[in-house]
């Protein structure tokens, strides 16, 4: 997981949209050739379209963040990031989305209670949508199918 942005270097071939965001998240060996793709953004993309917000606030500049600013872009919102130069500034939020591209739990984030918050840790409610939804857009790349479970 911590190196989406370094298997780079050690990749044949890759998707378009890992041309773009630059980092990857599922490599598939095919025939002998490395292709990187990227389905975090998939996942992003799907689960922060139902949202109603003028601008996402994302926490981190690593991989996943990435993949959720190209999901932005995917959607045509506007988005803000926050990391440690200007963290301090996330607490003057009101109302606000706030999405955690981070290791850190929401007890160390501390978010305002008024934002809604998006945490991309498996471990949370919000994690483990997102993972569910990435996990189905690798099944198709592996299997050339579509998850085959009534919940799509």
């Amino acid at each position: 997981m911590p190196f989406k942005i370094e298997c780079l270097k050690y990749v044949d071939d890759q998707s378009d949209e890992v041309g773009t965001i630059g980092a990857a998240n599922t490599l598939v060996n095919h025939d002998g050739k490395i292709t990187a793709y990227n389905t975090d953004y998939l996942a992003v993309k799907t689960f922060i379209s139902s949202f109603k917000f003028d601008r996402l606030n994302i926490l981190g500049r690593g991989g996943y963040s990435k993949a959720v600013q190209y999901a932005c872009h995917q959607l045509n919102k506007d988005y803000f990031i926050f990391n440690r130069d200007n963290w301090d500034d996330l607490h003057s939020l009101e109302d606000a989305v706030i999405f955690s591209c981070t290791q850190l739990n929401i007890e160390l984030v501390k978010p305002p209670e008024s934002c809604t918050y998006i945490d991309c840790l498996a471990t949370t409610k919000t994690g483990q949508a997102l993972s569910d939804l990435q996990a189905k857009a690798q099944f198709k790349i592996y299997t050339g199918h579509d998850y085959p479970h009534a919940d799509n």
